[in-house]
């Protein structure tokens, strides 16, 4: 999905459906093209719960995620992060 940059009202609305669709799921969200320092800013302005602003780091939050997953499986518990991830691209 991508949403144009200069409107938050957007991208709040839809980590909010995201957000009620999957209560228990982790939130990325991608900006492909806004500096690393900036990602604080945004991220509190999407309200999700995960900022990348590369897709190195959207790949590596996903794998650090599903290895959470399976190791609290593996441990006979059920952690959040064993639940589905939902990533949007803006």
């Amino acid at each position: 999905m991508s949403l144009a940059a200069s409107s938050a009202a957007p991208r709040r609305e839809r980590v909010r459906r995201l957000c009620r669709r999957l209560p228990q799921a982790k939130i990325f969200v991608g900006f492909w093209q806004l500096p690393a320092e900036e990602a604080e800013t945004a991220l509190a302005g999407t309200r999700a719960d995960l900022v990348v602003t590369s897709l190195r780091q959207a790949v590596e939050q996903t794998l650090n995620s599903k290895k959470e997953a399976a190791s609290a499986e593996f441990g006979g518990e059920l952690g959040a992060s064993a639940l589905p991830l939902a990533v949007a691209s803006v």
